[in-house]
């Protein structure tokens, strides 16, 4: 496989998938580590410049750069949720 520019990496729970951030190609990969074999993680969503991620549980987060944004994705159901970030005011 031919990955382009990957930043992100974030093993899943049970240590058999490692997932990828393959930024410049604006996908999100998944390495089997056993079997070597990498795919494509299809979530109906458009990704622009994924670079980094963290998998908890169920539950992968990408920060999703060029669009400024941080998503959740539930692996069991491929459902996507851009989340809110909101800024606290400063009060220094």
């Amino acid at each position: 496989a031919r990955l382009q520019h990957p930043l992100g990496v974030s093993l899943d729970n049970t240590g058999k998938r490692l997932f990828v951030a393959d930024t410049y190609n604006s996908k999100i990969k998944i390495l089997d580590v056993y079997s070597r074999v990498i795919s494509t993680l299809h979530i109906g969503y458009p990704l622009d410049q994924p670079g980094g991620l963290w998998v908890a549980g169920d539950q992968l987060f990408i920060a999703n750069t060029n669009a400024h944004e941080v998503l959740r994705v539930d692996l069991n159901t491929r459902k996507v949720e851009a989340l809110e970030i909101r800024e606290e005011p400063s009060f220094v």
